[in-house]
């Protein structure tokens, strides 16, 4: 049995990471941004999936 993360789990986290850290980053962790978070998602998403399917 497989119990490693597929493809999709594996971009979507670190998607997700990428958010979390702009947000830290530019000390707004809380509201606002909404379309600039979906940015940075879209963007880190492409990029992981693009370097896994190397």
């Amino acid at each position: 049995m497989n119990n490693l993360p597929t493809k999709k789990e594996i971009a979507n986290g670190l998607a997700i990471a990428a958010v979390l850290a702009s947000k830290i980053e530019s000390g707004n962790s809380f509201g606002g941004g909404t379309g600039r978070d979906i940015q940075i998602y879209k963007n880190e998403y492409q990029k992981v999936m693009q370097r896994l399917n190397n």
